[in-house]
């Protein structure tokens, strides 16, 4: 299985540490995946895979939802060989959805 994690942003504090904890769970699990965000703190990722896809952040240029999907799809299968598999929280433990 692979996994995407995808958020906007990846600030200082809460946020970075979330997804920090939720990369080394799926590490410990031997479940390849990346992180796509639309930014990235000054910060060493200390190995964790991060791709950084600018127009999700917050601001700045912004693309058509269809665009910004196909760098999505295109920077995961990039970084893991194939299609992710994404299990949105607000649906966890209903269906799997595939990005």
């Amino acid at each position: 299985m692979h996994v995407a994690i995808v958020h906007y942003h990846a600030g200082h504090g809460g946020v970075v540490e979330v997804i920090r904890a939720i990369s080394r769970m799926l590490e410990e699990a031997d479940v390849r995946h990346i992180v796509l965000t639309g930014s990235w703190p000054d910060e060493p990722t200390r190995g964790m895979p991060v791709s950084v896809v600018p127009g999700l952040a917050y601001g700045g240029d912004r693309e058509s939802p269809g665009i910004l999907v196909e760098k999505l799809r295109g920077a995961a299968r990039a970084a893991l060989g194939s299609r992710p598999v994404a299990f949105p929280q607000s649906l966890a433990g209903q269906k799997q959805h595939h990005a």
